[in-house]
């Protein structure tokens, strides 16, 4: 069977060579992608950046639609969109040796970490083959994690998993590890190796870079 990509009557097909406008106007109309790209300079990453906030208030995205307030609608569009986009990712890497692929890796962990306003710890438990089994989140302050690392343990143990990926974000948009990362590193690897369970890496993202600290032989 031919397809052609100018049919399906000629509204949703998608192509490289439409604008940002365009793309933002398939999933929120003409009027509210002109105004959205106007207030944000033209911007994308500041609109999606607001909606995830918006998806992480206490309006979140699976209450009844009676509940969302009309003005709304654009940011639970844009910010399912970004969750899907995330869950995508989470397939993949669930199919794959994902340390073969750093980059799969970091931008899994970019995309479920961008726009937080605080610093968040992420745990990725994989299995002997390093496939994802899950995440876990914990949640820390505006300018730090702070982590037990015998809870990561606990919660390797109840995903049972083989190995450990750590993730966390530095909302400042500095990637370099500060000391407090490099001896909760430390601390979690020597905790995890204990109950023979491998820390593989540890990634710090921002919205536009990472360090990894296998990649740069310090794990």
């Amino acid at each position: 069977m031919n397809i052609n990509a100018g049919s399906m009557n000629g509204q949703h097909a998608f192509n490289q060579r439409q604008t940002d406008e365009q793309l933002l106007a398939s999933l929120v109309g003409p009027c509210v992608a002109k105004n959205l790209l106007a207030s944000s300079q033209g911007a994308l990453e500041p609109i999606f950046a607001q909606s995830r906030k918006y998806a992480y208030s206490p309006i979140h995205l699976g209450v009844a639609c009676e509940q969302i307030p009309y003005d709304s609608a654009p940011a639970v569009t844009l910010a399912a969109a970004w969750e899907l986009v995330t869950r995508t990712l989470a397939e993949k890497i669930a199919d794959c040796d994902c340390l073969i692929d750093p980059s799969l890796l970091v931008n899994y962990c970019r995309t479920h970490l961008f726009a937080a306003e605080r610093e968040v710890f992420i745990c990725l438990f994989l299995d002997n083959t390093h496939r994802l089994i899950a995440t876990m989140e914990l949640l820390g302050t505006l300018s730090q994690v702070s982590v037990a690392p015998r809870e990561v343990v606990k919660a390797c143990l109840i995903h049972n998993a083989a190995k450990l990926v750590v993730c966390h974000n530095h909302p400042s948009g500095r990637c370099r590890p500060s000391r407090a990362d490099m001896a909760l590193t430390k601390a979690v690897k020597e905790a995890c190796a204990v109950v023979d369970i491998d820390l593989c890496d540890h990634v710090i993202v921002t919205n536009t870079a990472s360090f990894s600290f296998a990649q740069q032989g310090i794990i």
